[in-house]
């Protein structure tokens, strides 16, 4: 008897880790209707799984020691209460996954596009109630963008620029980074707005000082568009120096192409491009190496 229980447990907890196609339709579908109660969750849903995947995924987010996820509690409740609602079989670590693969296909649409990114189970939670693992997330004043996101997800050139494109969605509040504004005219659309406007930008160095940072990012006298160093320093060569990560180069004239700055102008020119390049490195972000994993859809 105590094996034929054994048994049934066994059985019932494989067939809670299952998630058909059609099954997976349904959740789509719910994160559908609860985008449209608040469009504000779409960028912050891509930017969790981000989040997550630094390190590894599974869906330990810590909101309160760690200052890289300031501002995410409210997203981290949200992912808790879809699962809860919709999928309570599935790790937190396969939603964080599923919702930020969603909406970033969401927003594809919505700039007429397709970002193609199968869904695949099968993450593990950290146990939070022994602590939180010691991460540490990128900063926007990095500037060795490529090759950090290349060693810590295993993408080519073409797809760190791609996934870091991915700031076309939202904007940066000060409350949360310390900087402020916007890198696309069409913050609720995944457009190629973000290559086109730091390709095209008349940028210059602002100081940003606040309780949150004390550095250095590119601007638009003209805008509220905003570029940190992580994003600029792929399209021009500069060092940053002092206490305020000062550039060495102030505009965009003083600055020299990046090596990578072709691979900018091929975004800007083609939409298309980005987002083909796009799929497989988000994928590439939220599968690792896929080991454990069962691909859905």
């Amino acid at each position: 008897m105590v094996i034929q229980a054994a048994l049934v447990i066994l059985l019932v907890t494989v067939a809670a880790a299952d998630l058909t196609p059609s099954q997976h339709a349904f959740l789509q579908r719910g994160l559908v209707k609860r985008l449209r109660q608040d469009m504000t969750f779409l960028p912050r849903l891509v930017q969790i799984s981000f989040h997550d995947c630094v390190g590894g995924c599974d869906g330990c987010v810590d909101t309160e020691g760690n200052p890289g996820n300031r501002g995410l509690k409210s997203t981290v409740d949200f992912a808790r209460k879809f699962k809860n609602d919709y999928a309570p079989q599935l790790s937190l670590a396969d939603i964080f996954a599923l919702l930020g693969t969603e909406s970033l296909k969401q927003a594809a649409r919505f700039a007429n596009g397709t970002v193609d990114i199968p869904y695949s189970i099968g993450r593990r939670d950290c146990n939070s109630a022994q602590g939180f693992p010691n991460r540490h997330l990128p900063h926007g004043t990095i500037l060795n963008t490529i090759p950090l996101l290349q060693d810590e997800f295993g993408l080519t050139a073409r797809e760190a620029v791609a996934l870091m494109g991915c700031h076309s969605l939202g904007g940066a509040h000060t409350s949360r980074s310390g900087f402020a504004g916007t890198w696309d005219g069409h913050p609720g659309r995944l457009d190629n707005g973000f290559f086109l406007n730091m390709a095209s930008g008349d940028w210059v160095a602002k100081p940003f000082r606040n309780r949150f940072v004390n550095s250095t990012a590119w601007t638009r006298p003209d805008s509220n568009f905003l570029m940190l160093h992580a994003d600029m320093s792929m399209l021009k060569n500069y060092d940053v120096s002092g206490p305020f990560d000062e550039p060495s180069c102030t505009t965009m004239d003083e600055c020299t192409d990046a090596p990578s700055a072709h691979i900018i102008f091929d975004f800007a020119r083609n939409q298309k491009e980005f987002h083909d390049e796009l799929g497989p490195a988000f994928r590439k972000m939220v599968d690792g190496n896929g080991a454990g994993l069962t691909l859905v859809a």
